[in-house]
Order: C-alpha cells, then sequence, then structure tokens
C-alpha cells in the first residue's frame, strides 16, 4: 500500500485503514516523514501569519524595526518547532503506551511510535484558512483557531482507534489512555506556575 493511499486512506476511512495499517507492520520511515513534513508546513504557515500581523502592527506604530530583522526570526523558529514536533510525538507516543498498558493492554512502543507519526498529516488543516490571509486577515484569523480544533480532534479521533486495535481495549479505556497525557500536561502548566508563586521566598 502506497504512502499517499495511507493518508487518503486515514482521512476519509480511517477504522478500515487503521487496521490495515498496522497489521502490514509498517517502516518508522513513513511516520517520522509525516511528522517532519506536516510539523514544517504547519510551522511555516504559522510564522508567516504571525510574521505579516507583526509588519502591519510594526508599520502602524511607526517603530522603526527593520523588516529583514523581521524575517531574520523565521529560519530560527521553524527548525524549533520541528524539533518541538519530534519531541512531542515521541513522548506523547511513550506516555500514551505507559497507560495503555496499565489498563491491561498489550500492544508494543513502536506501533503506536509508528501510529501516532501518522497522524500528524492532519496538521494540514489550519493551512486553510492561513493561506488566505493575504486576502482577507480577519477572516483568517477568525477561523484559524476553529480549524486548528478541528485539526486537533480528527488527530484525536484517528490515534483512539489505534489505540483500540493496538492495545485491545475498549473504547472508553482508549479514550482515557489517550486523553490522559493531555490532561495531565494542562494540570501541570496551571499548578506549576502557581506552586512557584506560592513557594517563591519574600524578602
Amino acid at each position: 500500500m502506497s504512502y499517499l493511499r495511507v493518508i487518503g486512506g486515514l482521512t476519509l476511512y480511517p477504522e478500515k485503514y487503521v487496521k490495515m495499517i498496522i497489521h502490514e507492520d509498517r517502516s518508522i520511515a513513513e511516520p517520522l516523514f509525516t511528522t517532519i513534513f506536516f510539523q514544517a508546513i504547519l510551522s511555516i504557515g504559522y510564522t508567516a501569519m504571525i510574521n505579516n500581523i507583526f509588519r502591519s502592527v510594526v508599520l502602524a506604530l511607526g517603530i522603526p524595526i527593520p523588516p529583514k530583522l523581521i524575517d531574520l526570526f523565521i529560519p530560527i523558529i521553524i527548525p524549533i518547532a520541528i524539533v518541538s514536533g519530534l519531541i512531542i510525538w515521541v513522548l506523547w507516543s511513550a506516555v500514551t503506551h505507559i497507560i495503555a498498558r496499565l489498563l491491561g493492554g498489550v500492544g508494543e512502543y513502536t506501533q503506536i511510535l509508528k501510529a501516532m507519526g501518522y497522524t500528524w498529516f492532519t496538521l494540514i488543516i489550519p493551512i486553510i484558512p492561513i493561506l488566505t490571509y493575504p486576502a482577507s486577515p480577519i477572516a483568517s484569523l477568525a477561523a484559524t483557531p476553529i480549524f486548528t480544533l478541528i485539526s486537533i480532534g480528527w488527530m484525536i479521533y484517528i490515534n483512539h482507534h489505534f489505540i483500540k486495535e493496538i492495545y485491545g481495549l475498549s473504547g472508553g479505556e482508549a479514550l482515557l489512555t489517550l486523553l490522559l497525557p493531555i490532561l495531565i500536561i494542562i494540570i501541570l502548566s496551571i499548578t506549576l506556575p502557581l506552586l512557584s508563586i506560592v513557594f517563591i521566598p519574600r524578602g
């Protein structure tokens, strides 16, 4: 089964193609490429949009910042975003694997790692409104968060099927396995700053 057929199948018939992909035991190269490529596309899109917004604000306020200075940030931000995407992919897969095994799942880490890598193609969805920014900035800014949520939702939906198939878990257990790492990250991101404020030494 070709790579394009895999991506197309996961887009249109996720439940069917999830089973086919797992039973084929495909190489890690395709998920790795998918993660890097689509993370790069999304990073370029977001960076270009933010760059345009920043330029508009700078020009409107008359701040004397050379346009070339703004452009210098682009080749720095994109590699950082790609590396961050790879780290998230590996860690999210690892935590998901641990939780699934604790719930009695029987799958292997390499299986979920490859599976989750494929779902990075959903990051192409927010690019649709981002591309319209030059023609309609306000509509683009309003639509981008919505399309981003759709992208995340579609990624979670496909990964949910992967977890059920790989680990043999129920729908509820698979959803818990998938969302618990996200909830942990959200809780830590809220509590750690609060704890740092509470325990900060007072002179």
